[in-house]
């Protein structure tokens, strides 16, 4: 038995897990080039260090569904420390003029998806919709509302198309809409 353990902490590596149904995204990623890991605090606030993805499984774990991944840090300020627990996200595509909308505007129904847009006369819309992933409170929107159109964030279970609306302005400097 040892009586000492050696931990490199600078660079230092995350050992994480993906699932697997992202494999063939995360491959493509390794193929073209480098892929870029952000690691944050647990709750996901805070980055604490950026990194590139080192290497890839070459096996899924049949019990969990996931593959195990590695991500190697610089870690110059020491804000990765062994041990220590972390969040993961890794950039495996960037897509360009994507249309997105807040989570909170996104309905479930018998139907599939949809949300309440803004239409003229400040009256609420119904439009059926499909979506993207979501990420940081934002989904991206494959189908069904533009770049530009006002959605309804707040207060959906009061609409229905035609609904009278008022809108108001977010703290964030983005506007949302509720029903009257």
């Amino acid at each position: 038995t040892g009586i000492v353990t050696i931990a490199q902490v600078e660079p230092i590596s995350v050992i994480f897990t993906a699932p697997e149904e992202q494999l063939p995204d995360i491959a493509s990623a390794l193929r073209r080039g480098e892929t870029k890991v952000t690691a944050l605090t647990t709750d996901g606030r805070k980055v604490l260090s950026q990194g590139v993805l080192s290497l890839m499984n070459n096996q899924v774990d049949s019990t969990s569904g996931t593959i195990r991944l590695k991500a190697t840090f610089d870690n110059k300020d020491h804000a990765l420390w062994p041990g220590l627990s972390v969040s993961t996200r890794l950039l495996v595509n960037t897509i360009k003029d994507a249309t997105v909308m807040p989570d909170d505007a996104v309905q479930h129904g018998n139907d599939g998806l949809y949300v309440y847009v803004v239409t003229d006369g400040n009256k609420a819309g119904l439009r059926k919709i499909k979506i993207g992933p979501s990420t940081d409170g934002k989904t991206l929107v494959d189908s069904g509302v533009t770049a530009g159109e006002q959605v309804v964030t707040a207060g959906q279970y009061r609409v229905q198309p035609g609904s009278a609306l008022t809108v108001n302005v977010a703290s964030s400097g983005q506007t949302s809409a509720k029903a009257d």
